[in-house]
């Protein structure tokens, strides 16, 4: 085939004919997940969430998950400090979300609830700022993604490294840091029981 400029080649075409479709589909997914889970605004990657083992909060993406033998779980939920990027958290039921938490200055400080684990995705979260969601599933198999396990999750805004830091028994600033100091930042306490 004759390469003028005015002709490109079949493999060139094709190239950027699947190139132009991956990215509209990519670019699709968030609008399809929002649709799918009926929320109006995309869903994004979002906070860091972190399990706390009894010694380190670790990744939840990188723990294992607990052996849980009930069908549902308690959920207390507890905002310190006001963060854009965590204004609410909604629960993924079978009918539909349950709007669990609101963060101050809205809402109350601690919310409790209990929840169904739904097979195979765990508990699903949804984590809303004033302009994105974020779905968080806590899944109970292994595999990529957060991990359900019954005990605390820390959830603290995108990029926040929250591996140093410390839970403690203070109701009041229960989360300090190496330096045993609370730590400045906003964060959400979620505690599965």
């Amino acid at each position: 085939m004759n390469n003028t400029p005015n002709k490109l080649r079949r493999r060139d075409f094709l190239t950027g004919a699947i190139t132009a479709i991956g990215s509209g589909a990519l670019g699709a997914m968030p609008a399809i997940a929002s649709a799918q889970l009926g929320l109006g605004s995309p869903v994004t990657t979002g906070p860091g969430l972190y399990f706390w083992t009894g010694t380190s909060f670790i990744s939840a993406d990188s723990m294992k998950p607990g052996i849980i033998n009930e069908d549902t779980v308690g959920v207390r939920i507890e905002g310190f400090g006001a963060s854009p990027n965590i204004a609410r958290i909604d629960v993924q039921m079978p009918g539909g979300l349950f709007y669990a938490f609101t963060a101050q200055p809205k809402g109350l400080k601690v919310t409790q609830f209990t929840a169904p684990i739904a097979t195979p995705l765990g508990l699903t979260l949804i984590v809303s700022s004033t302009t994105s969601r974020s779905r968080l599933s806590l899944q109970s198999s292994p595999g990529p993604g957060p991990k359900l396990a019954l005990g605390t999750y820390l959830l603290v805004d995108s990029g926040v490294m929250a591996g140093s830091f410390i839970l403690t028994e203070s109701t009041s600033a229960p989360v300090v840091g190496a330096d045993g100091q609370p730590v400045a930042i906003p964060y959400t306490l979620i505690t599965l029981s």
